[in-house]
């Protein structure tokens, strides 16, 4: 879950909001079955409110003491709305996700995490998005840490042309 909020002389701005659930039932210590649970609001996409539901397999690979990689596909309805234009529902799109985790817990507490995903339109004629992150967490004493958080979103039709059709930003906690 993560969120960036802006501040100007109008006021604060919602910027980006996003809430990603993978929930999974492993069958066997690498494969799963995955639901997949999104909302998110990007003003620089134009996009006011997404709300996707679906279901997909995952496999684990990487598996080491200290680092693992992930990867998910799968089929998920989407709900859209703009800031300029309608509410749009029966969207099919097609996720395909990878999520990598690097744990170094003796020392300082140094975490890497990669979960970068491509999500193809199945009724929308060549649509093609993409949402990432890249986050590195070091904890400098025990009750204080400091976070590095690189966001990417794409999306090769932004719901009205006047909107971007990338976005990116660079958070530093």
């Amino acid at each position: 879950m993560s969120g960036i909020t802006g501040f100007t002389s109008d006021g604060t701005k919602r910027i980006r909001e996003y809430v990603w659930l993978t929930p999974g039932y492993y069958f066997n210590p690498l494969w799963q079955v995955a639901g997949i649970f999104s909302y998110q609001r990007n003003l620089e996409l134009g996009t006011a409110k997404r709300f996707m539901e679906g279901a997909g397999i995952g496999r684990k690979f990487l598996v080491r003491e200290r680092m693992d990689a992930q990867v998910i596909a799968g089929v998920a309805t989407v709900q859209e709305s703009a800031f300029q234009g309608s509410f749009r529902k029966g969207r099919l799109e097609a996720p395909l996700i990878l999520q990598y985790h690097l744990y170094l817990l003796r020392d300082n507490n140094f975490q890497l995490q990669l979960v970068q995903g491509v999500f193809v339109g199945l009724n929308e004629g060549g649509r093609i998005r993409g949402e990432g992150m890249i986050r590195a967490a070091y904890d400098i004493i025990d009750t204080f840490s400091v976070n590095f958080i690189f966001y990417n979103s794409y999306d090769n039709q932004p719901p009205a042309k006047i909107f971007s059709k990338s976005d990116y930003s660079l958070v530093l906690g």
